[in-house]
């Protein structure tokens, strides 16, 4: 199944410096990198929520509240986030 999305900015890099990206609920993340990142989504106050590895080559969504924030532990900026309006 093609999966549709509608991007609603420029991707950004997701490295060591936590971003809300533009307080969007849904940020596609992809790992440009040969090896696997680890993604955190923490709320504003930097408490985090939940971790998840990113393997090398990989993409995926992420669904949050507009103010968390997503980091990641590569600070190459080969992990990269792009808010989107939807996903099917």
């Amino acid at each position: 199944m093609t999966t549709v999305v509608k991007v609603l900015t420029s991707e950004a890099p997701c490295n060591t410096v936590a971003s809300s990206f533009g307080n969007n609920k849904i940020v596609r993340v992809v790992n440009t990198d040969t090896a696997a990142h680890l993604i955190t989504q923490a709320y504003a106050n930097g408490a985090t929520i939940a971790t998840i590895t990113l393997g090398a080559g990989e993409s995926f969504f992420i669904e949050k509240n507009g103010t968390d924030t997503l980091v990641s532990n590569n600070a190459a900026g080969t992990v990269k986030g792009v808010p989107v309006a939807y996903r099917n």
